[in-house]
C-alpha cells in the first residue's frame, strides 16, 4: 500500500468531494480521483459512495478513516514538535474568530503581527460556527464567552463590555433611554440565528421585553451597520463602537453585559514556536486595546465544561486548578 494514498483519502473524507479535496491538497481533481481508485484497488474494498451531492464514506471507509485520523494526528504532532524546536517562528498559523472581533479587531493587527516574524503565514477564518481545533481545523481560536472544550488550553485575555448604542440621528429623532422602563419605548435590534443564544441577546430580550423590534439580524457586523444607519438600538461590544464616533452610548445602568475573551489552542501546540509567537502577540494586543481583564486573569488554563477557576498565587503562565461549580 502507498501510505500517501491515505492522505488523499483523508482529504476527500473531510471535504466531501474530489474538487474540494483537490483545492485543499493543491493538486488536480483527476489526481485525487486516481489516488482514491488506487487505494480501493489495493484494499479490494469500496471506501466511498459516489452520490450526486458528493462523496460519503461506506462502513469500510469509516473504519479506514479512524486509522487515517490517527496517522494525521501523529504527522501533525511531529510537525508541531519540530516547529516548536525552531528558533525562528515560521510556517502556517490558522486562526479562527467570530465575524465581529475577527474583522474589526484582529484583521487590522495582522500586519503588525507579521512584521517581526516575516516567515509566518497567517490564515484567518471568520465564522460563528464551531471550529474543531482539536481535530486540526485551526491552530488558535479567539473566542468570546467561556469555553467548553476540555481538550483545549489557553488564556482569558480580556473582558469586553457590551453596551447599548444608538446613532446620533436616532438620538436626534427619538432621544435615548435613561432607564429600563424608558427602553421599552425604543426600537431595538434583536439577534437571530446562532446569535440568539449569546448573553447580550438574551439580556436584551429580558431587559426590553416590550420594546418594538426594528429588525432581527444574525450577524454582529450587520447589527453594527443597522445602528449606524439609525434603524434602532443594539447591544454592541466596546471595541466595535469605538470605531464609529457617531454612535451614542446608552448608560450602563440601563444595560451592560461583560463577555470574557479567550485565546485557545491544542495542548500539543502550546510550545510550538509559530503558535506561541502569535499567541503572545495577540495576548499583549488584547490587554492593551481591548477592555482589560481583571487582575490575575491571564494565567494559562485548561478549559473544562461547567468548571470555575481557583487562581493560584503564581504568576502568568502557571496552570490554574479547577473546581466544580456549586
Amino acid at each position: 500500500m502507498d501510505w500517501d494514498d491515505l492522505r488523499f483519502f483523508h482529504a476527500v473524507a473531510q471535504a466531501g468531494s474530489l474538487s474540494a479535496a483537490a483545492r485543499r491538497l493543491d493538486v488536480s481533481q483527476p489526481t485525487v480521483g486516481r489516488r482514491i481508485k488506487d487505494l480501493e484497488t489495493q484494499l479490494e474494498a469500496k471506501l466511498f459512495d459516489r452520490l450526486t451531492y458528493g462523496y460519503t464514506l461506506t462502513p469500510t471507509g469509516q473504519r479506514i478513516l479512524d486509522k487515517a485520523e490517527e496517522m494525521a494526528d501523529a504527522a501533525r504532532c511531529i510537525a508541531d514538535r519540530v516547529s516548536g524546536e525552531a528558533s525562528e517562528p515560521a510556517g502556517l498559523v490558522r486562526i479562527t474568530a467570530s465575524d465581529g472581533i475577527g474583522a474589526l479587531w484582529l484583521a487590522p493587527r495582522l500586519k503588525a503581527l507579521r512584521r517581526p516574524y516575516p516567515a509566518l503565514v497567517l490564515e484567518l477564518s471568520l465564522t460563528t460556527a464551531a471550529v474543531d481545533i482539536s481535530g486540526g481545523e485551526a491552530d488558535l481560536a479567539l473566542r468570546m464567552g467561556d469555553p467548553r472544550d476540555e481538550s483545549l488550553v489557553g488564556r482569558r485575555v480580556a473582558v469586553v463590555p457590551f453596551q447599548l448604542y444608538a446613532s446620533r440621528c436616532y438620538e436626534a429623532a427619538q432621544g435615548l433611554p435613561t432607564s429600563q422602563d424608558e427602553l421599552q419605548g425604543h426600537a431595538v435590534i434583536h439577534s437571530g440565528g446562532r446569535l440568539s443564544s449569546v448573553p447580550q441577546a438574551i439580556a436584551l430580550r429580558q431587559n426590553a421585553p416590550d420594546a418594538p423590534i426594528a429588525v432581527t439580524l444574525d450577524n454582529l457586523l450587520a447589527q453594527y451597520a443597522a445602528v449606524r444607519a439609525g434603524i434602532g438600538i443594539a447591544a454592541l461590544p466596546s471595541y466595535m463602537a469605538a470605531l464609529e464616533p457617531t454612535l451614542c452610548p446608552i448608560s450602563p445602568q440601563v444595560f451592560l453585559v461583560e463577555m470574557p475573551v479567550w485565546l485557545l489552542t491544542r495542548e500539543d501546540l502550546r510550545h510550538s514556536a509559530r503558535v506561541r509567537a502569535v499567541q503572545d502577540f495577540l495576548t499583549c494586543e488584547a490587554k492593551r486595546s481591548l477592555s482589560p481583564a481583571p487582575a490575575g486573569a491571564l494565567e494559562t488554563h485548561r478549559t473544562a465544561p461547567h468548571l470555575t477557576c481557583e487562581r493560584q498565587a503564581a504568576g502568568m503562565g502557571t496552570p490554574l486548578s479547577l473546581v466544580p461549580t456549586r
